[in-house]
């Protein structure tokens, strides 16, 4: 029996209207889905608690062994993807470094170049990094007179570093990372009333490790 020709209007009716509500779903469910996915493309910003620990031998040659270890503090985070897989991002950061003597911190700011690999709601992440650290010694290394005096050295930093996002809604998402970078302080300033930066008569190399737990981001 032809069910669009029947003679029994009721059949088909109800065949009918089945597919007219299969094609409306069929129709919708793309948008649907597009509004319940990741939203991957577009800006974002995040904030999260940041470690750092300074390599021993380039630091304790920089600062005469008076900086070394784990430093503790926090990053924040501008990003724009601008597909499913690529994004751009300026990070800054602050940290306050262990000191044998006086007190320590690291500062830096460097824009990432991010590749994330899509994984239903998790994104793993590789990213490279290029930028700009200063490290400051205040009260420790003597200075002519014997008095502690103030340092900061400032260089170039490069590095690469992964991690992986997870997703809690379309717009909201945790992420950590850990990255391994590379500074080559060039200049130092000693706070001796002029605070002048002074090239370095060496200029020296060090190494960092940094982890960032537990980012929040916001998308939009």
């Amino acid at each position: 029996m032809d069910l669009f020709f029947s003679p029994d209007p009721v059949p088909t009716m109800n065949v009918r209207l089945s597919l007219l509500i299969l094609f409306v779903i069929g129709a919708f469910a793309p948008l649907v889905g597009a509004k319940d996915r990741p939203h991957r493309t577009g800006w974002a910003v995040g904030v999260g608690p940041r470690i750092q620990w300074l390599s021993d031998h380039g630091h304790d040659v920089l600062t005469n062994r008076y900086v070394r270890g784990r430093g503790i503090g926090g990053e924040i985070r501008l990003s724009y993807g601008f597909t499913e897989h690529w994004e751009g991002r300026i990070a800054v950061s602050t940290n306050r470094q262990s000191s044998r003597e006086g007190t320590a911190g690291v500062a830096w700011a460097a824009a990432d170049l991010l590749f994330r690999q899509p994984v239903g709601r998790f994104d793993p992440v590789l990213f490279a990094r290029f930028g700009k650290q200063a490290l400051a010694l205040d009260g420790a290394i003597p200075d002519e007179l014997g008095e502690p005096s103030d340092h900061t050295w400032t260089g170039l930093v490069g590095g690469a570093g992964g991690g992986v996002r997870y997703w809690i809604t379309p717009h909201l998402s945790l992420s950590g990372e850990a990255a391994y970078t590379y500074v080559r302080y060039s200049h130092t300033v000693v706070l001796d009333g002029t605070g002048t930066p002074m090239p370095l008569n060496r200029a020296t190399g060090a190494t960092a490790w940094g982890l960032t737990l537990v980012a929040v981001e916001y998308h939009w």
